[in-house]
């Protein structure tokens, strides 16, 4: 039994049935022993390989992204770069490698921000970022937004805890819980039922991110963030666990495994508000037309045969629709409708009546 396990079922004793939100923020987030505050998941040794691991092309092309925003946005002299849930600290480390070397003046008045509660990985981001002046903060309440602010999250969405429902034939729903039967984790459902604004036989809903998002949108006032995570439009059952970079049953190895869902976009945009947020565009498709490709190209053509199949096995995985680039997507918000952001799309701004 894992020291979480055993967590978990004391509170079940103690208090009854479990939602699944309490289950993952326990599993992910306990001080001690939650998976993200005990471990360092990332790259080929953890659980899971995340973009900026793949290949430095990756944090490049987000850096040329940044780089083009911070022009945008009119090159203010002082400005803030801001990660939420920077990981290992490799797509920080590709970002403003890019930034001193292809837009120096950009990180001269950089102030370089990382969201992360992990003391773990901020040991890991640390030794990554060595040679640049960190700011770390726990929340977004210990963050000041007073300058101009790009934030960039790749895959911090789909790690917010979720709450299930299922639908009952007369169209209400019934929220999944985790009890205890014989000992063992088991489903079962509230008593009581509600009415969602959602369709689907089992729906997925996140208060934890839903509140990170309105709380992002109220204190960033000038700016623009990037939001790139697993997910669609739909509804449905997504949790999973992954443990050694495969699926794993949720109830296995509680603390030992990641757990997520994916990422609803239409709930993102109507959150953050669809007039200030861009469609979700597809992952490979948001890559090529922020030129992925002519970089791909370029690094190829100095490449020793070893590297070559190295860029383009990279290439491969982040762009193509059978890897990366169809289930991942890309979202932006933006502060200002004339902040035009590269790669996606926003819906029309209605025509002004003045003369």
């Amino acid at each position: 039994m894992t020291t979480i396990e055993g967590i978990l079922k004391d509170k079940i004793n103690e208090t009854g049935a479990i939602s699944v939100a309490e289950y993952m923020d326990t599993c992910l987030y306990h001080n001690e022993h939650g998976y993200y505050m005990s471990s360092t998941p990332f790259g080929p040794e953890g659980d899971f390989t995340t973009a900026p691991e793949i290949s430095q092309i990756y944090g490049e092309m987000i850096g040329a992204w940044v780089a083009d925003t911070w022009i945008k946005m009119g090159r203010p002299q002082s400005w803030q770069l801001l990660e939420a849930g920077p990981g290992n600290g490799t797509l920080m480390k590709d970002v403003l490698r890019t930034l001193e070397h292809a837009l120096p003046e950009s990180y001269e008045g950089i102030t370089i921000t990382l969201l992360e509660i992990s003391p773990m990985l901020k040991i890991k981001q640390r030794e990554s970022l060595e040679n640049h002046n960190i700011c770390w903060a726990n929340s977004l309440d210990d963050i000041s937004f007073e300058k101009p602010t790009i934030v960039i999250a790749n895959e911090l969405l789909d790690a917010f805890p979720v709450r299930q429902f299922k639908q009952k034939t007369n169209g209400e729903y019934q929220e999944k819980l985790i009890t205890l039967q014989n000992g063992k984790f088991e489903w079962t459902l509230s008593d009581e039922t509600t009415n969602l604004n959602l369709s689907g036989e089992v729906v997925e809903t996140s208060d934890a991110m839903e509140s990170f998002l309105c709380k992002l949108k109220d204190k960033l006032t000038n700016g623009a963030a990037l939001f790139i995570d697993y997910g669609d439009h739909a509804t449905g059952d997504s949790l999973q666990a992954i443990e050694k970079h495969k699926k794993v049953n949720l109830f296995e190895h509680p603390g030992k495994a990641d757990l997520t869902a994916h990422v609803n976009f239409d709930n993102v945009r109507r959150v953050l508000g669809t007039d200030r947020t861009s469609f979700a565009e597809p992952m490979g498709q948001f890559l090529n037309s922020i030129g992925l490709p002519l970089r791909a190209a370029a690094l190829l053509g100095r490449a020793t045969e070893a590297q070559k199949k190295d860029i383009e096995q990279a290439t491969y995985r982040l762009m193509h629709p059978e890897q990366m680039g169809e289930m991942f997507k890309v979202i932006t918000y933006r502060t200002h409708a004339e902040y035009d952001l590269a790669g996606v799309y926003f819906e029309p701004q209605p025509k002004s009546n003045a003369a």
